[in-house]
């Protein structure tokens, strides 16, 4: 509506101009024509003579008309408009007036947009093309924008969409997954290891380890992934997997390590770097036939507000540069456009899941970064990876030792609403020597609580159950046990516990699924560490 407005008024002042000339009044014409906003340009239909006013010579970068006497036409257009310029002139020479968008190069050299009104008129008893011209690039700038911002609301609702579904299948799955692991672990402690019922239980425990990683992938993407952030080296925590990452990319790829010099520290869940790493060299090794080179590189990089402009995920600052390039095969424009849609892969069947560079997408953005790439057929992938550097003075939490499996005699309150998952935990925890109370639902624990002569040491809860969440649970049984440790199990990332997916400093998480040495080393942890603060009541 707005175009058909414009070009209505420019048809008036075309109008306008016939008038003036038609009553033969030089200085009445030359004003409308000098004065103009819009550019005005009058053409013999040979191309051979033609004249402009001051606003279309400066909408192309010129001083004045004159600076443009030695171009045609042509030398203005565009190829997508070239290609179009004999179809419209034919459609002039019929009687035409035509409205239509050209691309035209400015005196630099970039392109613009204009929006052009025209038709054939008679001047000195020759026809002539007289059109009417308006830079839109604006508009077409505030255009491309607004779409790519309608993609990104499309993108946000798919991965909502997706979380949604993510965080309510983690839930039960990595519960099942949970008693999976863990039968398998109790079978193996009884088995002789050479024994083929020794082989099948490991392949039956890889399974589930394998469907664990699919689910964490699940929630990384959709950002759902409970993280616990700690102020780390980037440097060092690369050339700590420097070794795994060569046994992956396998013998007949060179794997090259540039750690830059004084890059600054970055605040996030060193698990999060590994996956990272381990995605984007996986994808780089898919990518490279036979023998290649995938390098590995930290840097420092500040962002202006230059380099942020028509990226909404970027934003000025200092950053650390994780750079992974291979000399694969290479992307096509639209494979780049869509590598980190989730599902989207170029592999075949039962290669690839497609979540491996969205986990990527995920990771980056839930901890403020983002993400370029760099590729074209034949010449290889460059992905950077744009994390925002530590501010000092952000609280930090620390990552602790994988405490061995202790054994212990304290009593443990276990409350789980999984009846399976119940009797696998204290199964293993009794095993381990502790006492258990074990209770499916959080009124349940409350009873057991009142009717317990003795002592309660830790409180081993799920975050999602019915009744009231582990978290409210822990602050009513520190009415009768002040000094009651907690220790959290989720398999997703819920508010409760963890706003916007970082856990909440000093809460103590076990993630589901759990082997039983994660369990006896997280437990022991919870009991000899200092006592946590679970929030007001």
């Amino acid at each position: 509506e707005r175009l058909v407005r414009e070009n209505e008024e420019l048809r008036r002042r075309i109008a306008e101009v016939e008038q003036q000339v038609g009553r033969g009044s030089d200085d009445r014409y030359r004003a409308v024509f000098e004065e103009a906003a819009e550019g005005i340009l009058i053409m013999s239909l040979d191309g051979a003579a033609w004249s402009m006013n001051q606003a279309f010579a400066r909408m192309h970068g010129y001083s004045d008309p004159e600076e443009m006497r030695h171009l045609r036409l042509g030398d203005l257009d565009a190829p997508a408009t070239a290609r179009l310029a004999s179809e419209r002139l034919e459609r002039l020479r019929a009687g035409e007036s035509l409205a239509f968008e050209v691309e035209h190069y400015h005196k630099d050299g970039h392109t613009f947009f204009l929006d052009v009104c025209c038709r054939v008129i008679d001047l000195g008893g020759k026809p002539h093309y007289v059109g009417f011209h308006q830079d839109v690039t604006p508009r077409k700038r505030a255009e491309a924008e607004r779409i790519e911002l309608h993609a990104r609301l499309r993108q946000a609702e798919k991965m909502e969409a997706v979380g949604r579904l993510a965080g309510g299948v983690a839930h039960d799955f990595n519960n099942m997954l949970g008693v999976i692991l863990g039968n398998a672990d109790l079978a193996l402690a009884q088995v002789e290891p050479a024994t083929p019922l020794a082989a099948d239980l490991r392949e039956i425990r890889r399974a589930a380890e394998r469907s664990a990683e699919l689910t964490r992938q699940l929630l990384s993407f959709a950002r759902k992934q409970t993280i616990i952030p700690a102020v780390l080296d980037p440097n060092e925590v690369v050339g700590g997997v420097l070794t795994m990452l060569r046994r992956l990319v396998g013998e007949n790829i060179d794997l090259v390590w540039v750690p830059g010099a004084a890059i600054g520290s970055v605040y996030m869940d060193p698990t999060q770097v590994h996956r990272i790493l381990v995605n984007l060299c996986v994808n780089a090794r898919d990518a490279i036939a036979d023998a290649g080179r995938i390098t590995v590189e930290t840097a420092s990089r500040h962002l202006d507000a230059a380099a942020c402009a028509g990226r909404a995920d970027a934003v000025v600052g200092e950053y650390v540069v994780l750079s992974v390039r291979d000399d694969g095969c290479g992307m096509d424009r639209t494979t780049v456009d869509r590598m980190f849609e989730p599902f989207f892969t170029t592999k075949e069947l039962g290669r690839g899941t497609g979540l491996g560079l969205s986990t990527v997408d995920g990771i980056v953005r839930q901890n403020g970064g983002h993400i370029t790439v760099d590729s074209a057929p034949g010449r290889g992938t460059t992905v950077r990876v744009h994390l925002p550097v530590h501010a000092p003075g952000v609280a930090t939490t620390t990552t602790a030792a994988t405490a061995t499996a202790r054994r212990g005699g304290e009593t443990i309150l276990l409350v789980e609403d999984e009846p399976s998952l119940l009797r696998l935990t204290a199964r293993m925890l009794e095993e381990l020597g502790y006492r258990v109370l074990p209770a499916a639902l959080p009124g349940e624990a409350m009873l057991l609580v009142r009717r317990h002569p003795g002592p309660i040491h830790l409180l081993l809860t799920d975050v999602v159950m019915p009744e009231m969440n582990g978290r409210d649970l822990a602050r009513n049984l520190r009415a009768f046990f002040p000094d009651l440790r907690c220790l959290f199990m989720s398999g997703y990332a819920t508010n409760v516990i963890a706003p916007e997916g970082v856990l909440a400093e000093g809460t103590r998480l076990l993630q589901k699924p759990f082997a039983r040495e994660e369990l006896a080393a997280a437990v022991r942890r919870a009991l000899d560490e200092p006592l946590e603060d679970v929030g007001p009541g």
